[in-house]
């Protein structure tokens, strides 16, 4: 059995690995229009990021359209 004591420190860095490998994709939106991310995963998930914008956009302007009268 592993010490109480021991355990929290362990815990307490995988937490922090966690939380840098999940906000490291983030980083990408914050970077200044144009500029690649030094990253691939960042790059990665903010082209996923501008292809959803895109399909939110394409089915906001459908919507537009079936609402309007004819």
């Amino acid at each position: 059995m592993i010490p109480a004591w021991l355990l929290r420190p362990i815990a307490r860095l995988v937490i922090a690995a966690h939380l840098a490998l999940v906000l490291q994709p983030l980083s990408a939106i914050a970077q200044p229009h144009g500029q690649t991310a030094p990253n691939p995963v960042a790059q990665a998930q903010l082209k996923r990021y501008q292809a959803l914008s895109q399909k939110i956009s394409e089915a906001q302007a459908h919507q537009l359209r079936a609402a309007l009268p004819q």
